[in-house]
This record gives structure tokens, C-alpha cells and sequence, in this order.
């Protein structure tokens, strides 16, 4: 009788071990992941590679904006009169990534981008950049949504400047809408609310859960508190990336 319950008492100490070091973002992982996926976007944003083979960058709406400028154009009328008109054309834009070494930036590299897809009401993006990359691999989405307690890693750049910063939170809701934190430019559009919050320059970056696999989009912080932050959640990322035909 002793010996099973010993027996009983191993297995469910190995499997709870098991489970736990599959739940469990090892420093090394995430480290990796952080430096091949996270991308520098117009100088002043945040990006992640999303998927290798097609260099896709998945970013926010919002920091994209620097990619479109106006131009003035001449109409000539079937009567000869002459009357210009204001338009904005897509030109692109640029992300980079940065090599350190002993807390000293060695090398820059500068990649020429091209919009590939926006949608300014849920606040997605994603850019492809123009020619090869030398990264080996990028980030993963989740299966799944967090909930409510989860831990959450905010990966971005804060202020454009602090390259490739991790926070970690936890989710502190999922049922956040533009709404309800009084943003107009989303309506009801759901958000999930983390308490590692969003600062300038981290928008558009990742948010990504105990394993590894990214669960969002950083895009804004409380008006009132930096520490409150706002993400598009998983399955809004899963649909503009589908609505688009991105998703594979």
C-alpha cells in the first residue's frame, strides 16, 4: 500500500513538473524571442515579426501613419479649367533592429517596409519587409485567450529609443472596450486591460503570455495612469490577420 501511494505520489510530482516547465517562459526562450521578433517601426513605434517566410511585421494602425503623405495633384476639366485636389499616397516606410553587446549598441540594421494591410478601427497593421531577413524565427500566436490573473509581458520600445524593453503584469481584464476608458476612435471595440501598462513608443508591440506565444497588441495607456494599458486581444488580431488573408 505504502509503495503505491509512493508510486501515485512520483507521477503526480513528475507530471505537475512537466506541466509546470511547459508553462514557464525560460529566460533563455524569451530572450530569443525578443531579439529575433521585436522590430523598431518609423523611428517612434513597435513591431513583431509574425511570420518569417513572408517577413511580415504585425504593428499598430496608428504607427503607421508617417507611411502616407499629401500630395497635390492639377484636374483639367472637359471646359479647360484648372483646379488642384489634395491626395495621400502610401510610400514606405522603415523598421530596424539593433545588436548589443555589453549594454552598447554594435549594429543597426534598417529595413525598407511596405504596407501590407491597416485597419484604423480595431488599430492593426502589418508591414513586409522589401527584401531577405537574416532572423530565424518568429513570434508565435496562442491558441488561446489569457484570463483574468494571467501574467502578461509587454515587449516594445519605449519611446522609441529604449530598444526591445519587457514588463511583465498580469491581465487585469477582458472586458475593456474604447468606450468604456472613454476613446472614441474604437467605439466597442474590446481591448484587454494589463497592469504592466503601454508607454509611448511600445504601441504596436507584443504582449505575450506564460508560454511564450503572443495574446495581443499593445496600443494605448490610461489618460489618466501610464500604468493601466490597453491591448487588441487574440482574437481581434486573429481576425483582421484573417479578414486581410494574412493568417497563413
Amino acid at each position: 500500500m505504502k509503495q503505491a501511494f509512493r508510486t501515485l505520489l512520483a507521477w503526480v510530482v513528475l507530471i505537475f513538473s512537466a506541466n509546470s516547465a511547459f508553462a514557464d517562459w525560460s529566460l533563455v526562450k524569451m530572450n530569443e524571442t525578443i531579439d529575433q521578433t521585436n522590430f523598431v517601426v518609423n523611428k517612434g513605434c513597435s513591431g513583431t515579426l509574425i511570420n518569417l517566410e513572408k517577413r511580415l511585421i504585425l504593428t499598430a494602425a496608428h504607427c503607421v501613419e508617417a507611411q502616407y503623405e499629401t500630395r497635390e495633384r492639377e484636374l483639367v476639366s472637359d471646359e479647360g479649367v484648372v483646379t488642384k485636389e489634395k491626395y495621400r499616397k502610401l510610400i514606405d516606410g522603415s523598421v530596424s533592429q539593433m545588436v548589443f553587446s555589453n549594454g552598447e549598441s554594435q549594429k543597426t540594421t534598417i529595413y525598407r517596409v511596405t504596407l501590407k494591410a491597416v485597419d484604423k478601427e480595431v488599430d492593426l497593421a502589418v508591414l513586409q519587409v522589401n527584401g531577405p531577413l537574416p532572423n530565424t524565427m518568429a513570434a508565435k500566436l496562442a491558441a488561446r485567450e489569457p484570463v483574468r490573473g494571467e501574467r502578461a509581458y509587454v515587449v516594445g520600445n519605449p519611446g522609441g529609443s529604449l530598444y526591445s524593453s519587457v514588463v511583465v503584469g498580469i491581465v487585469s481584464s477582458n472586458d475593456r472596450t474604447y468606450d468604456i476608458i472613454g476613446a472614441s476612435e474604437g467605439g466597442s471595440n474590446r481591448l484587454v486591460q494589463i497592469s504592466s501598462g503601454v508607454i509611448g513608443g511600445n504601441s504596436g508591440g507584443a504582449v505575450y503570455d506564460n508560454d511564450g506565444e503572443m495574446v495581443g497588441v499593445p496600443v494605448m495607456a490610461s489618460r489618466a495612469n501610464e500604468i493601466l494599458g490597453f491591448a487588441v486581444p487574440l482574437n481581434v488580431v486573429k481576425k483582421f490577420l484573417a479578414d486581410k488573408h494574412l493568417d497563413q
